[in-house]
């Protein structure tokens, strides 16, 4: 009995509050601010896509305008388009059917091919090409590269000779080949297009196997000659070449191996971390180590200053790994249920700190916050930004969450000034 009664008291009491329009306003705007939170309870969350046709061979690279993307894609009625990912916008370009894209650069200059065996250097925006020269193609020529800045092309032909072409000059020097019956000579160019590595591999034997490196040089683009090396850098240089001999996005040092040599010095110094695979590309100033093939360390460039390290239970290649522009948050590919996924890593704390639910190949970061994605199963290209920091404490950041709570406190003081003034209406009538 006293249960009931105390319900019915209870029931009593309810029945005298009415609540405000107001109240009713601010809970509803609670609700939704909690339905918002909680659909943006993710860190990361897709902003722009386009269609990459990612079953297919495609390529993409940033233009020096912020936000532009140059993207390839071939067999496609147009192959060229840019694609502004802060608006979504996509620009077709006008690009010759008969050629091939071979190279861009961030300035917007194209390095291409067709079957005749003519290369050109183009320029978007531009109807004609700036060089055209008919001697740069297999089976003359077996690689050609263009510089970051646009300005020097260089290739090399059947026996091994380089060439170099300014096309501020407009000049072409020749150096000739250190060794005979090689198959491939790979270049690669410093950052600024001064210098110009070359190895010389002799001829493969089977599809996977690289080759050995018969012969290696380096070459001063300005003045068209070979730099004389001491022999222990060119003894290392030959040992890692091609693959983990690289300027890795510099301008006067070679990493090569477990070794790297700064440019006019007499011997190669030994690295910070051994064995090592160096990670470098144009714009970035941060380089991996890959040791003992399980644990990334991340230096500055000039391998000064040490950012941070990641500990993996598995090798990854460098090539799959991911750099934020300062080197806080790194990438990692990882198998999940028979599918692919992507790890965020912080190279400072050496923690996991999300893994991406969905199965996409990471390209690159284009900021700190935002990542350049490839989708293969919906066939885009896509950025996603990073709304909030991934731990826990990190939906603090979401400017919903402190509406919910402001909207919360609203609400809990409209019940009460609602309340008071439908209890002091019942105590008048009593009064009286």
């Amino acid at each position: 009995m006293d249960e009931q009664r105390e319900l019915l008291e209870l029931l009593k009491r309810l029945r005298g509050v009415r609540f405000s329009l107001a109240t009713c306003a601010l809970l509803v705007l609670f609700i939704g601010a909690v339905i918002a939170a909680w659909a943006n309870r993710h860190p990361w969350m897709m902003v722009q896509s386009t269609p990459f046709q990612s079953n297919k061979v495609a390529t993409y690279s940033l233009l020096s305008d912020e936000g532009k993307i140059l993207v390839h894609r071939p067999h496609t009625e147009t192959p060229l388009a840019i694609w502004d990912w802060h608006t979504g916008e996509l620009q077709t370009v006008e690009f010759p059917p008969n050629e091939m894209l071979l190279e861009s650069t961030a300035g917007g200059r194209l390095l291409t091919a067709d079957k005749k065996g003519t290369a050109r250097v183009r320029q978007l925006g531009l109807k004609f090409p700036l060089a055209e020269r008919t001697n740069w193609v297999h089976p003359t020529a077996v690689n050609l590269r263009i510089s970051a800045d646009g300005n020097r092309i260089a290739g090399s032909g059947p026996d091994g000779a380089v060439w170099i072409y300014d096309l501020d000059s407009q000049e072409e020097t020749i150096i000739p080949a250190k060794t005979k019956s090689l198959d491939r000579v790979y270049l690669e160019f410093s950052e600024d297009g001064r210098w110009l590595q070359a190895a010389e591999i002799k001829r493969l034997q089977d599809w996977a196997d690289r080759g050995d490196c018969l012969a290696w040089q380096l070459i001063d683009c300005n003045s068209g000659a070979r730099v004389e090396v001491p022999t222990k850098v060119e003894e290392n240089a030959r040992k890692y070449a091609p693959y983990s001999c690289s300027f890795a996005g510099t301008n006067d040092r070679i990493f090569m191996g477990d070794r790297h040599w700064q440019l006019g010095s007499r011997n190669p110094s030994a690295n910070p971390e051994k064995p090592a695979v160096y990670l470098g590309k144009p714009q970035r100033s941060l380089i991996a180590l890959l040791v003992n093939k399980a644990i990334l360390t991340v230096y500055t460039n000039d391998l000064s200053q040490r950012i941070g390290s990641v500990t993996l239970d598995r090798a990854v290649p460098l090539t799959d790994v991911s750099l934020s522009p300062s080197g806080d948050l790194l990438t990692v590919p990882v198998v999940i249920d028979s599918q692919r996924r992507e790890e965020l890593w912080n190279t400072a704390t050496g923690k996991r700190i999300h893994v991406f639910d969905r199965p996409f190949t990471i390209l690159r970061f284009l900021s700190e916050n935002h990542i350049l994605v490839r989708d293969h199963q919906k066939g885009q290209l896509q950025v996603w930004w990073r709304r909030r920091p991934e731990a826990a404490w990190g939906m603090l950041g979401l400017p919903e969450v402190w509406l919910a709570l402001a909207f919360l406190g609203g609400t809990i003081f409209s019940i009460l000034r609602d309340h008071r003034i439908a209890k002091a209406k019942n105590a008048a009538p009593q009064e009286q």
